[in-house]
């Protein structure tokens, strides 16, 4: 359970991303496409014989920047630092030429935000 301090501290930063991303839809012509919403790599399943890659867990799909699929993506690796590092940097490497990062960065700060907060419950 979260204490008084992280309560207020939790409120602003729930505040504070809610004006960036408030911001961030009015300034920047930001693409909504389909998008998981949830997308990681344990929501993802390989077949065994090399057929294709299936997404699982559906229930966050909407419309919105194909940015947040990436956050998500990415924010997964950085929570298990046990996955390869390696990994992590092909990965924002292969993003450099393919997102906005002006939209890609408050995506990512949103993503690390709704982390922290399912992490404070068991």
């Amino acid at each position: 359970m979260l204490a008084g301090d992280e309560i207020h501290e939790t409120l602003g930063r729930i505040s504070a991303m809610d004006d960036a991303l408030g911001a961030l839809k009015n300034d920047i012509p930001t693409k909504f496409v389909p998008i998981h919403g949830d997308s990681h790599f344990a929501n993802v399943l390989c077949s065994n014989d090399n057929s294709g890659v299936f997404w699982l867990d559906w229930e966050d799909v909407s419309s919105g920047p194909v940015e947040w699929d990436y956050a998500c993506m990415l924010n997964y690796l950085e929570d298990y630092p046990v996955r390869d590092h390696n990994l992590k940097r092909a990965f924002k490497a292969a993003l450099a030429d393919r997102i906005d990062p002006d939209c890609f960065n408050p995506m990512l700060e949103a993503r690390e935000l709704q982390s922290d907060l399912w992490d404070m419950f068991p």
